[in-house]
């Protein structure tokens, strides 16, 4: 207005207090002089209401700092809160790191939509613990990774909050496989360190813990995923034990070494794990498959593969699951591999497996006898089977 009567035209955008409400309310004023003769006599204000222009910002703002899966804050507002500087921060300031274990396991396994649901149920653990103290800020700061930063926590309080989370995550389970987290964590008390140094210190702790004990929750994984498969169809159960049998059988006869012994016993178990997502009505369907059943059940060298290989230590393992519905003329699936291309592992199962199908009962077909399932496994030698194996079998199953 001072500048308006000295006759500069002026703008004012704020937050004005407003006389008969008391509150505050955002505005753009524009203040214009009116001159006559070369005199300032007067002025004239317009005065724009900016409340729905704010909370449109505000809106967009909380919309491009929030993750849409789970509604926490995302990454995005991590990275904005890890440049804050300390000095501003009531100190201890603690930032913790949680990770789902072999999440992708998970994924690989149920597809991404249960996933999914599992990243929101973790959320609400988060949630729930934000709500009791206000004085934590929480981030989905990764696909299956969590951030915490929490002012005026020291490590004893924050080792409380931790555990409790990881108590509440316990809970969320799918399919008997039950959630787990690990974490990593760090406490800022001394105003010279930067946030992003805290950040670093939580992240090494986070991978120092997730070393120590990944290797047997994915391996545990794996077994309660066949458990899954067998509960669902027990003749799956007894169908992967007697595929290993006939295998140790043949590893004998040829006198092979008895580490490639226990790669192909394993891989004999867990050659079907693919199946998991197959429905029971599938599996154990009383008469012959669709042609659109199955290309279900011929994804299952794949699912498999992407399950197992999702586990470091048995990556071999994986590779012989990929390949045992392989031919050695190439006509088998799913990657049209031949001989040599083919793991011997997965040539061994591959004979295994087709003896024992034939030699149990299927609704849609007659059961073949032992001397009978020989004389078709002798005919598809060197085509679908290698021939080694094929005698190696016949010769153990005679002996």
């Amino acid at each position: 207005v001072e500048d308006s009567l000295r006759g500069v035209k002026t703008t004012y955008e704020g937050f004005y207090t407003s006389y008969l409400s008391g509150k505050d309310v955002p505005v753009r004023a524009q203040f214009s002089p009116i001159f006559e003769e070369n005199h300032v006599i007067g002025g004239l204000a317009s005065v724009e209401d900016l409340t729905d222009q704010y909370a449109h910002t505000e809106a967009l703002e909380r919309l491009r700092n929030t993750d849409s899966l789970t509604g926490l804050n995302n990454r995005s507002a991590f990275d904005q809160a890890l440049f804050r500087r300390t000095a501003l921060i009531k100190l201890p300031l603690a930032i913790a790191i949680f990770d789902v274990d072999r999440f992708q396991l998970f994924n690989t396994t149920f597809g991404y939509e249960i996933g999914n649901q599992i990243l929101i149920k973790l959320a609400e653990v988060f949630k729930d613990v934000l709500d009791e103290c206000p004085f934590i800020e929480i981030y989905r700061t990764g696909g299956d990774e969590f951030s915490l930063i929490a002012q005026t926590f020291d490590e004893e309080r924050l080792l409380k909050v931790i555990q409790e989370i990881k108590t509440h995550a316990q809970a969320i389970e799918h399919k008997h496989l039950q959630l787990s987290i690990s974490y990593g964590y760090a406490v800022i008390d001394n105003q010279d360190m930067p946030m992003i140094e805290g950040y670093n210190k939580a992240l090494s702790h986070l991978q120092e813990h997730k070393v120590y004990q990944d290797t047997t929750l994915s391996m545990k994984t794996v077994d309660i995923i066949m458990s899954t498969l067998f509960e669902k169809s027990p003749r799956e159960k007894e169908h992967s034990e007697r595929v290993s049998d006939l295998c140790m059988l043949v590893v004998d006869r040829l006198e092979l070494s008895e580490t490639f012994r226990n790669r192909t016993r394993l891989a004999a178990r867990l050659h079907d794990i693919g199946k998991i997502n197959i429905s029971g009505d599938i599996l154990d369907k009383p008469g012959r498959l669709t042609d659109e059943e199955y290309d279900v059940i011929k994804s299952h060298p794949y699912v498999g593969y992407k399950i197992l290989s999702s586990v470091p230590e048995y990556t071999h393992i994986a590779n012989i699951v990929y390949a045992h519905h392989e031919r050695c003329d190439g006509q088998g699936y799913p990657r049209g591999l031949t001989w040599e291309e083919i793991p011997l592992e997965a040539r061994v199962i591959a004979v295994a497996d087709a003896f024992d199908a034939m030699t149990q009962q299927r609704t849609y077909r007659d059961v073949l006898s032992q001397e009978e399932a020989y004389e078709e496994l002798l005919k598809h030698q060197e085509t679908q089977f290698d021939p080694v194996i094929v005698k190696a079998l016949i010769e153990a199953l005679k002996a």
